[in-house]
């Protein structure tokens, strides 16, 4: 359900974590992000660089010891459960809505053209 790509400089100075999902996570948490090819010795800054949502990263700013990433990752940074649910209710929300406003027009002129609608029911009637 989820893919990453990791570069690290030949210094081990800096590296570039990039971590997607490939699929909708309903009510669940992003399995633990361990990070591998850090200097365990050395600190590193988690950034975020491409936020899709307005609240930030729990460990956005942050400083972590490359063994730490290396040991437990980010866990708590990729728990987006809530952001999960509210993309579904945003989608379930915005179809309700299409589905509205597409029946609209003809709630709003079938009293005006129900005579027409009877007529051509009653021409294509069979007597039996």
């Amino acid at each position: 359900g989820m893919a990453s790509l990791m570069y690290v400089d030949e210094s081990k100075q800096k590296a570039v974590y990039f971590w997607w999902k490939t699929e909708h996570f309903y009510n669940q948490h992003f399995p633990r992000v361990t990070m591998a090819g850090l200097d365990p010795a050395k600190s590193y800054r988690v950034s975020e660089l491409n936020r899709i949502d307005k609240n930030p990263l729990k460990c956005d700013g942050k400083v972590f010891t490359g063994e730490f990433l290396m040991t437990n990752g980010i866990a708590d940074a990729t728990d987006t459960t809530m952001n999960s649910v509210d993309q579904i209710l945003l989608y379930e929300g915005l179809k309700y809505a299409v589905v509205i406003v597409a029946s609209l027009p003809v709630m709003c002129l079938y009293p005006f053209l129900q005579r027409y609608f009877v007529k051509g029911t009653m021409i294509g009637a069979v007597k039996g």
